[in-house]
């Protein structure tokens, strides 16, 4: 059916970009679906069958890129899974290792607007790509989630509710924070506001905290001492900030490409500058240590 295999059918090689059907099942013979093999942007409902048991590159390019096989199916809805397969297992058209203690995709064209991560998952497959997904608006953190880079690529996300049984992490109006309140993890991207006010409790902002963020303005709270890598990376809205004197560390890339930048001025208690910290803040006119 134009589905590229191996000679005896155990492996699924290439699934045609242009191939047009909108579902496709694994035939039964195949064990192994090779990394990308499907590159499709027609498909909306896979299911998987009982034998197969691989979904990834070879363990060499797994450990270079993310080599998920139905990564790039962009309209992909559901994910059935066959009740027999030892290795993976699907709730609500969402693909889970066979315990559900891992989630390991959450298909890019579901269109829900919330998703509560099952009680069972405890972690996920390939963290910051396990949801690439333009509907998630709300996404309810369980108690058990110990690594919250899987909202990374969630673009419209406006709200984290975090479980209070999490001893990990907590959150305040939505926003994402360590447990004891004094780190800020992430601001969801897909947030509207111009302005918001961090935590006067916050003396660290992570990584990757603000990234790709729509904000104008920002207050930081006077106790800060550090801006992580990427902090601010592409929040291209964002004008100048006010640096607290107490600030002592700007990650890499920190502020790279904040193009509403006009001016900084560095507090006499910075020692640390990261790489590209300003790269591309096109607009910046004038700095001042």
């Amino acid at each position: 059916d134009g589905v590229l295999y191996n000679k005896d059918g155990s492996i699924l090689i290439a699934y045609p970009s242009s191939k047009q059907d909108k579902n496709f099942s694994i035939p039964a013979t195949v064990e192994h679906v090779y990394g990308h093999a499907f590159d499709n942007q027609y498909i909306e409902t896979l299911s998987i069958s009982k034998y197969t048991n691989k979904m990834e590159g070879d363990d060499y390019w797994k450990s270079h890129f993310n080599t998920f096989s139905i990564l790039q199916c962009d309209n992909l809805q559901n994910i059935i899974v066959d009740s027999s397969n030892e290795n993976f297992s699907s709730e609500d058209g969402i693909l889970y290792s066979k315990d559900k203690s891992k989630l390991l995709l959450y298909p890019s064209g579901k269109t829900n607007t919330t998703y509560n991560i099952p009680s069972t998952v405890s972690g996920c497959g390939f963290t910051g790509y396990t949801i690439i997904n333009p509907y998630l608006e709300t996404i309810k953190v369980n108690s058990l989630i110990s690594d919250l880079e899987i909202l990374t690529s969630i673009t419209n996300l406006k709200n984290i509710e975090i479980d209070t049984e999490n001893v990990n992490y907590t959150q305040k109006d939505g926003v994402a924070f360590s447990k004891n309140g004094d780190k800020l993890l992430y601001y969801p991207m897909g947030r509207t506001q111009d302005t918001y006010v961090i935590d006067s409790n916050v003396i660290e902002i992570g990584e990757g905290a603000f990234e790709n963020s729509k904000i104008k303005e920002i207050t930081l709270p006077s106790n800060l001492t550090t801006i992580g890598n990427y902090a601010f990376y592409n929040c291209q809205n964002l004008n100048d900030v006010t640096l607290p004197s107490t600030v002592t560390t700007i990650g890499n890339y920190a502020f790279y490409e904040c193009k509403g930048f006009e001016n900084i001025i560095f507090p006499s208690n910075l020692t640390k500058i990261g790489t590209k910290a300003f790269y591309k803040c096109s607009n910046m006119k004038e700095v001042i240590f």
